[in-house]
């Protein structure tokens, strides 16, 4: 194992601050950075020494051995001891959202659902509700959707660790006095819906709902939306729904952090494209936070060949990266790609869309695809709340459509359109842009090319999901 570095920043919110030196023996689950702000305690996630630390990260070179053992939180962080709260161990944890977003889930959990009250419903969004339309108690939504195309280790999760999944849902709904839960898990993963359907066959206030295979089903207000038939507006959070929305990977740590009192030290990610031995999908359980990309891809069987970029993440939000770069406790997936294919200077426009990448990462596939942008739109649901904002979508996998900016594209003399939309988007571009002559790619191609997922254009599968489990 190479140097593990820990950034100090693996969360939503400020860095935190080093509470080690240069030098200090560190184990697993050794405390070695507190929040200054809004933020989650850091711990080593191995056996090793601090030998550097910068602005930005801590290293430690890791020892020769490498015991499971781990520093349980209640001998690392002050005031927390074994009659501590559930809410108290989740926060002590340093467990942030571990499907990407990096939220501190101890403030996420701290809330009382019970009492929150119904927030003011859009009814221009929410055409088909009554005015005075209230849910009758508080939700636990489990984000199950696995959203991101070829990413796996969610789903293995159900499927190897629903136990430990349920006892995690339980002690949510007990923090947040949430009377039910609701698992939003797509209808493709059959094998992970009849573990779930026998593991549920006791817990009535536990219910699964069934979803379509399309992007972008796993954004937080489109589980909402499914889940409990409210469609919040882009400034909304899911309390506003009486809901607390939160990934599977997540739920299972704040089990571990209850019943073991174990720090978030570890992560569970997908690692898949252009390796040796093939494109299928590498899951990887609990690997130490902060191992390098380059070390993740030979444990997969290493890069075959030439190939076009790895990226950070899934391939409609990841980032491009590097072999040397840190994976942090939001590393869901390291995708190695197939080349880009050579546009030669050609003229492009690039269409961005909440759902995908920003104008930054648009730009960056459009230069590694030579190509030159003369153009730029955005969807006209990406809605900008604060200026330099992560766009929203007004209306998330429900597109009324792009003709609006296919025209903008034609005008100015675009070949080549860039699109990072979601499947309806995708499916209403393709509507009117070939037919005025706009060639169209997605910012997702070389990812979908290389682990032979069917490419972003026309959508073929319906959006409506029957409930039944009939397979």
């Amino acid at each position: 194992m190479g140097n593990v570095q820990m950034l100090l920043r693996q969360h939503v919110g400020a860095p935190c601050a080093p509470c080690v030196e240069v030098g200090a023996e560190v184990k697993k689950g050794t405390l070695i950075a507190t929040p200054t702000g809004l933020g989650a305690n850091i711990f080593s996630s191995v056996y090793g020494k601090v030998t550097e630390i910068t602005e930005d990260r801590i290293i430690i070179e890791p020892a020769a051995e490498q015991p499971d053992e781990f520093v349980p939180v209640t001998e690392s962080v002050e005031g927390i001891t074994d009659e501590s709260s559930k809410l108290d161990l989740v926060k002590a944890a340093g467990i942030v959202g571990m499907g990407g977003a990096g939220f501190p889930t101890g403030v996420k959990l701290n809330i009382n659902l019970e009492e929150t009250p119904m927030g003011e419903l859009d009814p221009e969004i929410n055409p088909e509700l009554p005015k005075d339309f209230t849910l009758d108690c508080g939700y636990i939504l489990v984000n199950a959707a696995e959203c991101e195309p070829g990413l796996e280790h969610n789903t293995r999760q159900i499927e190897e660790q629903s136990d430990k999944l349920i006892r995690g849902i339980k002690y949510s709904m007990e923090i947040t006095h949430a009377k039910k839960a609701i698992i939003a898990i797509k209808k493709k993963h059959h094998k992970a819906i009849k573990v779930l359907q026998k593991a549920l066959e006791n817990e009535p206030d536990i219910k699964m709902h069934l979803m379509a295979d399309i992007y972008p089903m796993g954004e937080e207000r489109a589980v909402v939306r499914e889940c409990l038939g409210v469609l919040l507006t882009t400034t909304q959070l899911p309390s506003a729904a009486r809901s607390v929305v939160i990934n599977v990977e997540t739920v299972c740590k704040i089990a571990e952090a209850v019943d073991e009192k174990k720090p978030c030290i570890s992560k569970n990610m997908t690692v898949r494209g252009k390796l040796n031995g093939g494109n299928e999908a590498h899951v990887f359980f609990d690997v130490p936070v902060g191992v390098s990309v380059g070390e993740m891809i030979e444990k997969a069987g290493g890069i075959d060949g030439k190939y076009g970029e790895i990226i950070m993440g899934g391939a409609f939000t990841g980032k491009s990266t590097t072999l040397d770069a840190p994976t942090t406790k939001t590393t869901g997936a390291i995708l190695v790609t197939v080349e880009f294919p050579d546009l030669h200077g050609a003229t492009m426009g690039i269409l961005v869309c909440a759902c995908g990448g920003s104008e930054e990462r648009m730009r960056e596939i459009a230069s590694k695809m030579n190509a030159k942008v003369v153009s730029m739109c955005k969807c006209k649901q990406a809605i900008e709340n604060k200026p330099g904002a992560p766009l929203k979508c007004l209306r998330p996998g429900n597109c009324p459509g792009q003709v609006k900016n296919n025209m903008q594209f034609k005008k100015d003399k675009c070949e080549y359109i860039l699109i990072g939309n979601c499947s309806d988007c995708s499916n209403t571009v393709m509507a009117s842009g070939p037919k005025m002559g706009l060639k169209v790619f997605h910012q997702t191609d070389h990812v979908m090319r290389t682990v032979g997922h069917p490419l972003y254009r026309s959508l073929k599968v319906s959006k409506e999901v029957s409930q039944d489990i009939d397979f």
